[in-house]
């Protein structure tokens, strides 16, 4: 069986007092994305933008939801966050990206997908994943080339996640060795 993959996206407020970055990630074995992204297809109900909007729905919309992907089986999301002040976005996003790929590594995930954002801020997320790999447990090996590090294409919506053909935002795929 091959290692599950995880989509992950981001949420932040900056703020004087109480501003949070959290980076989340959904974790799933790839023999599962096609059925979980008829799911998220769904449950967008009579939306047909390309992803799923938490901000628009009613409360009852959003329980629906939660309920639907809490009962799909073998979905997992990791989650990690830090406080943010005025300014500070990138260096928090790093902070939790090397930590969420720690812990993702942790649980046999070896390829991260995010949307993809301008080049040099690419750039710094790939030089996050691989500070993350200092910091791995003793026989836990991330590689360090550009390949182990890719950028590729693909649409970084979770309904239209690698391998569907459609439009969708470019994305980020960081992938890292055991």
């Amino acid at each position: 069986m091959s290692p599950p993959q995880a989509f992950a996206d981001e949420s932040f407020h900056e703020d004087i007092f109480g501003g949070f970055y959290v980076l989340a990630a959904a974790v799933l074995p790839v023999a599962r994305h096609a059925e979980l992204r008829e799911v998220m297809l769904d449950v967008r109900g009579s939306r047909r933008s390309s992803k799923l909007h938490w901000y628009p729905m009613d409360h009852q919309e959003k329980l629906e939801v939660a309920k639907r992907i809490a009962d799909f089986d073998e979905l997992h999301v990791v989650t990690v966050g830090t406080p943010v002040r005025p300014k500070r976005q990138e260096r928090s996003r790093a902070m939790c990206l090397q930590r969420l790929v720690v812990e993702l590594h942790g649980v046999g995930v070896d390829t991260l997908v995010a949307e993809a954002r301008q080049a040099d801020l690419n750039k710094r997320d790939i030089d996050s994943v691989r500070h993350a790999g200092c910091t791995c447990p003793s026989g836990r090996l991330f590689a360090s080339n550009t390949a182990s590090a890719r950028m590729s294409r693909c649409c970084g919506s979770p309904t239209s996640w690698p391998g569907r053909s459609g439009p969708g935002s470019p994305a980020t795929t960081l992938s890292f060795s055991r």
